[in-house]
C-alpha cells in the first residue's frame, strides 16, 4: 500500500491520476511478474502497461514508474548514509569502506547529473531520444524540486524499508539468529542497494551473497545468514501471489489491465 501510495504521489506530480485501488491492483500485479525478470523489470513493465490503460498517456506513464523507482533509489541512499557512522563502525577494512562509499556517492552523482541535464536542452534537442530523454528530465525535476512531495515520497519510501527491515528482525528471530532490530536498520537497507541491480531474476544469488557479507559484520555466520536470506527471498516471492490472482482473474476480462490490447501506446 505504501508504494502505491508513493506512485500516485509521482503521479499528481505529473498532473496524472490513478485511483488508490487502481494504482494498488497495477503494484500487486508488478510484484507477481518481478519475480520473473532481473530486478524490477517485469513489475515496473506491466505498471506502465496498466497505467496507460488506465487512461495515462504512455510517456506519462513510463516516466512516472521511472521517477517512482529514482526517488526510491534516492531514499534509499538516504537511509544508508544516515547510517554511515554506525556502518563504519562494523567495515573497518579500508577497501570496503571505500567500495561502499563509492556507490553511495557514485549513486548520488549520477541522479545529480541526470537532473543537471536540463540545463544542455539546446543540445539535446537535436536528436529525438534527447527529446525524449528532455521530457523525462523535466518531470522528474517536477518531483525532485518540489519539497514537499519529495518529503512525502521520501517518509513513505523510508518507512516502507523500515518496516521490511523489521519483517527481516521477525524472519531472524524465527530461526534463532542473531539479528537485532537496529542492525537489521543499518544493513538491510545496504543489502536491498545490491539487489537493485539488474543481474539476476528477483534478487536470487545478489541477495544471498550480500546477506553472507553484510551479515557477516556481526558476527552471524555464513550458513545461518545464507538460510535467513533464502527464508526472506520466499516471503518476497509470497508477496506476488496476491497480484498473480488477481492478473489471473483478470485477464480473460478485455475491459481489464490484463487483456491484450490491439493499440500501440507509441503512435498517440
Amino acid at each position: 500500500m505504501i508504494h502505491a501510495e508513493r506512485w500516485r504521489v509521482v503521479l499528481r506530480q505529473l498532473h496524472c491520476s490513478l485511483t488508490f485501488d487502481q494504482a494498488l491492483k497495477y503494484v500487486l500485479i508488478g510484484y507477481f511478474f518481478n519475480q520473473t525478470l532481473p530486478s524490477t523489470v517485469g513489475g515496473d513493465a506491466f505498471r506502465i502497461w496498466g497505467a496507460y490503460r488506465g487512461g495515462i498517456p504512455i510517456h506519462d506513464a513510463a516516466s512516472s514508474v521511472i521517477i517512482d523507482r529514482a526517488v526510491a533509489l534516492a531514499s534509499l541512499l538516504a537511509m544508508i548514509v544516515a547510517g554511515l557512522p554506525w556502518l563504519f563502525e562494523l567495515i573497518t577494512s579500508p577497501s570496503a569502506r571505500w567500495v561502499t562509499a563509492s556507490l553511495i556517492v557514485g549513486g548520488v552523482l549520477a541522479m545529480a547529473s541526470v537532473l543537471a541535464l536540463g540545463h544542455f536542452s539546446g543540445f539535446l534537442d537535436r536528436w529525438r531520444i534527447g527529446r525524449m530523454l528532455l521530457a523525462l528530465i523535466t518531470r522528474a525535476r517536477a518531483v525532485f524540486l518540489d519539497v514537499r512531495a519529495l518529503a512525502i515520497v521520501a517518509a513513505l519510501t523510508i518507512g516502507g524499508y523500515t518496516i521490511v527491515s523489521y519483517a527481516v528482525h521477525q524472519l531472524a528471530r524465527g530461526i534463532s539468529v542473531d539479528l537485532g532490530f537496529g542492525y537489521s536498520l543499518l544493513l538491510v537497507p545496504l543489502i536491498t542497494l545490491v539487489t537493485v541491480l539488474p543481474i539476476s531474476i528477483a534478487g536470487w544469488g545478489l541477495r544471498e551473497s550480500a546477506m553472507v557479507v553484510a551479515l557477516g559484520l556481526i558476527g552471524v555466520p555464513a550458513a545461518a545468514a545464507f538460510s535467513l536470506s533464502i527464508l526472506y527471498g520466499l516471503v518476497v516471492m509470497a508477496s506476488g501471489v496476491p497480484g498473480g490472482v488477481i492478473w489471473l482473474a483478470t485477464r480473460r476480462d478485455p475491459g481489464s489491465i490484463a487483456a491484450v490490447d490491439v493499440k500501440d501506446p507509441l503512435k498517440e
